[in-house]
């Protein structure tokens, strides 16, 4: 007997239980049948309750590459091949959650597909089209999708951010439309689309750019909308929902810089404990036509847009200038840079960051306060276009604590320039890179996170 089939599965597993991602418990269970035989035991008695980090799903290293790599946060600068994941390359994932990716397809229905256990399973929902506020870009029309967190081939429902003006569809298993969850009726004009959704609870949590934040049932037909927080005049570029490992809903903004003047400072502050303004929600997508008010909206959005994109045209050409001027500042400190926040090269649309933890009124839901975090408790956050999930770093070599790890979170204008995935520590206000992108990635999909499950036997199966 070979020394390597001599490991004791005491010791084995207390290996194991060292091994924070899907890769080395993959690598671990080659080594030879003894120890595939170890992680089979080890999986079988720890199973639900270990939660495998997230891994970067980064482009192909060449541009005529068809299949992307893994990136396992904890083994940083090392790329896995797709080992035997039958992953297909798309342009873009809209959606990557409990293990299931969404792409849209070009006829804009959408397909989740489910590329661990040895094979890939799908699930086909019907076409999800925006028809009034079409995005400018078909690829960009699902700006965010999750699934339920006890999603089935079988038994499933779906939440999507959606459109040019970011509204929500919801659809769940057995039914052959989206059902649509607009705004109330007096914000359908201003422009203050959906940022984030998330499950938690049981209940499906949507926040605006201006900090809106509604709750509905997504399984109830139609859904009883609870704005839970109104909208203030202080937009953030992006703003996250981010269940804690403890369950405590917090809320992630982030600022570009010139966005913060003349912010005012709110470390902590108290809500309206009113009572909750409930709505019903729309009918479904396909008796969806519009009124004479939507369409005036449609017209009113096309001319801004155009408008939009000068003004983003603008910002870029500013932004070259800024960045010719870091260039020849070795160390010195931008004009719009905010106070205590330092910045890496990169990373441009993240100079400011703030955490928030949500309190809330047991009984009628409603927010009554919020507090903002100077610390994660030792959480890491991981945030982007897949679903925005927290973890403990404790157990997790290489994962470092009160952190905020993001992907290039972007839309069609600043898609084809990216700054790369990055992190963001709370407790000493700086960010970092997690690796440089290839040139060759420019023109390629973002990285997005996925989230292999525990255990991955047919991928360490000989």
């Amino acid at each position: 007997m070979s020394l390597w089939e001599s490991l004791s599965g005491d010791i084995g597993h207390l290996i194991i239980e060292r091994l924070p991602e899907v890769v080395e418990h993959i690598r671990f269970g080659v080594v030879c049948k003894r120890w595939c035989s170890i992680l089979r035991k080890y999986h079988e008695l720890e199973k639900g309750k270990r939660r495998p980090l997230p891994m970067l799903l980064t482009p192909p290293n060449t541009v005529t590459g068809t299949k992307p790599n893994l990136y396992a946060i904890s083994c940083r600068e090392n790329h896995y091949r797709n080992l035997t994941l039958s992953l297909p390359y798309a342009y873009r994932y809209c959606g990557s959650s409990y293990g299931r990716l969404a792409t849209q397809n070009p006829d804009r229905s959408v397909t989740l597909e489910y590329p661990f256990r040895g094979k890939v399973s799908y699930i086909h929902l019907p076409f999800l089209d925006a028809k009034l506020h079409r995005c400018l870009h078909p690829q960009f029309e699902i700006n965010r999708l999750i699934v339920s967190p006890d999603s089935t081939q079988d038994d499933y429902m779906v939440v999507a951010i959606y459109g040019g003006q970011n509204e929500i569809a919801t659809i769940k298993s057995g039914e052959e439309s989206w059902f649509l969850i607009k705004p109330a009726h007096e914000d359908r004009d201003r422009r203050t689309g959906y940022s984030d959704i998330i499950f938690h609870k049981g209940l499906v949590y949507a926040v605006t750019v201006k900090h809106k934040i509604v709750a509905f049932d997504v399984g109830v037909r139609p859904p009883k909308v609870k704005i839970l927080l109104p909208e203030i005049e202080r937009p953030a570029k992006l703003n996250n929902l981010v269940q804690s490992t403890n369950m405590e809903l917090l809320r992630v903004e982030r600022h570009r810089g010139r966005e913060t003047d003349g912010v005012a400072e709110h470390n902590e502050e108290e809500y309206d404990g009113g009572e909750v303004v409930q709505y019903d929600a729309e009918e479904y997508l396909e008796d969806y036509e519009g009124s004479s008010d939507d369409e005036q909206d449609g017209d009113w959005q096309e001319d801004d847009a155009e408008e939009e994109n000068e003004e983003v045209d603008g910002e870029e050409e500013g932004d070259g200038e800024e960045n010719e001027k870091v260039d020849g500042e070795e160390g010195g400190r931008e004009e719009d840079e905010v106070e205590g926040h330092e910045r890496v090269s990169g990373n441009r649309f993240n100079y400011r960051v703030k955490v928030y933890r949500l309190m809330t009124n047991e009984l009628s839901g409603k927010f009554t306060k919020k507090i903002e975090l100077s610390s994660l408790n030792g959480d890491a956050l991981f945030l982007g276009d897949n679903m925005s999930v927290s973890f403990s770093a404790a157990p997790c070599s290489g994962c470092e604590p009160d952190t905020i790890y993001f992907t290039d979170d972007c839309n069609y204008g600043d898609y084809l320039d990216s700054d790369g995935p990055g992190s963001y520590n709370i407790l000493n206000k700086t960010f970092g890179e997690l690796y440089k992108p290839k040139p060759t990635h420019k023109y390629m999909p973002h990285a997005s996170w996925v989230f292999p499950p525990f255990p991955v036997f047919s991928d360490y199966d000989r």
